[in-house]
């Protein structure tokens, strides 16, 4: 009888134990792994060097790959408020990188089917010139396109200069929001292309020293 019980309190102890178990395993905590999206986000920013350094992307390509960069690092951004992911946006950004992915693949590649591809539009090109704000992003764009061809910007520096330019997009968008762009906005946005212009003379300027 006294073995009956035993077995049965133990019985109890053990159901009571795996019970108060099992809402942890029905909802692992935040950030479980919270290395693998800025692992994959390192990964991709140094395919995409590799691409320009190359000559597989075109110009056309980098600035594609770049505001999609940019777009997941916004969405990222606008996620991340308390410094944490739950793993339903971390699901929602794995979507977006794989889709990126993709893209990086498809540009570095398709020249092997598509034959010459078009290179850099020089600031006299029709096509090149945007106003404004624009204009300014577009030529930063191009500068770090080039430097990384001529072999000037690292990749570590071409990392911070991406970066850089996604949060000068991040910005642009956020005065944007409201459907006007004021002249103090606008004065603000220009101030931080300054600075990255700055950055980006520097990366190129460290490279000719060093020669």
């Amino acid at each position: 009888m006294k073995i009956c019980h035993k077995i049965m309190a133990a019985g109890i102890m053990w159901g009571g134990l795996v019970w108060s178990g099992l809402p942890a395993l029905a909802a692992p905590p935040f950030d479980f792994y919270p290395e693998n999206i800025d692992a994959r986000e390192e990964r991709q920013q140094e395919r995409i060097f590799r691409g320009v350094q190359s000559g597989e992307i075109t110009p056309r390509e980098y600035r594609r790959l770049e505001k999609e960069q940019a777009r997941i690092q916004a969405a990222e951004n606008r996620m991340r408020p308390d410094g944490r992911l739950s793993p339903w946006e971390r699901a929602r950004l794995n979507a977006m990188l794989d889709r990126s992915s993709r893209h990086i693949n498809q540009a570095r590649f398709s020249h092997n089917y598509h034959g010459a591809r078009h290179r850099p539009h020089g600031p006299g090109h029709p096509h090149y010139q945007r106003p404004g704000v624009n204009a300014r992003e577009a030529r930063q764009r191009a500068r770090i396109y080039q430097g990384v061809r001529s072999g000037q910007i690292a990749p570590g520096e071409f990392r911070r200069l991406g970066r850089e330019q996604a949060r000068i997009r991040a910005a642009e968008a956020r005065m944007r929001a409201d459907g006007r762009f004021t002249q103090g906005e606008r004065a603000r946005l220009q101030q931080r292309l300054n600075r990255s212009s700055a950055h980006i003379s520097q990366a190129r300027h460290k490279y000719r020293t060093m020669r």
